[in-house]
């Protein structure tokens, strides 16, 4: 995102709750738009998202409408 938009990187961690099940997660994530790739990864965090946005602003409400939604399940 810096410099005018892009591609960027994002750790997703999980609530407690949806780690019971992370294939709900990757179904629900990967018909977005923005996620250009969604994997799952070992360690502190659950998931590498690469996004597609042009800005913070339109990044942090893609967090706000879709990751903080799937993530409330």
């Amino acid at each position: 995102m810096v410099g005018g938009g892009g591609a960027s990187f994002l750790n997703w961690c999980q609530s407690v709750m949806c780690r019971k099940h992370p294939v709900n997660f990757f179904r629900e994530v990967r018909i977005l738009p923005e996620v250009v790739e969604c994997r799952l990864m070992v360690g502190d965090c659950d998931f590498l998202l690469r996004l597609v946005a042009t800005d913070i602003d339109v990044y942090r409400q893609f967090q706000i409408k879709h990751l903080d939604r799937i993530n409330a399940r």
